[in-house]
């Protein structure tokens, strides 16, 4: 079992694996003003760049939206070696 992630109060909830070094990461904080950020995550612990939101939806769609503006297929494909 993987241990619970959390950056600046947010568990993170969502990982999506870009590249050897790179996430996109979804966190939920139900106490914050903003509950859900979208981060890229770096080496597994540099956040960077946070997309507050307030709701799942908002959060999916701004992890949606970065994966279209910053990444391609081929992206992806150094991840099966």
């Amino acid at each position: 079992m993987e241990d619970k992630r959390i950056n600046c109060g947010y568990e993170i909830v969502t990982a999506l694996r870009c590249s050897k070094r790179m996430e996109l990461v979804i966190g939920h904080n139900p106490e914050a003003p903003s509950p859900w950020v979208c981060w890229y995550c770096y080496d597994g612990n540099s956040y960077s760049t946070g997309d507050y939101c307030g709701t799942f939806k908002e959060a999916l769609q701004s992890l949606a939206d970065r994966i279209n503006r910053n990444m391609s297929f081929s992206d992806f494909a150094d991840l099966d070696k």
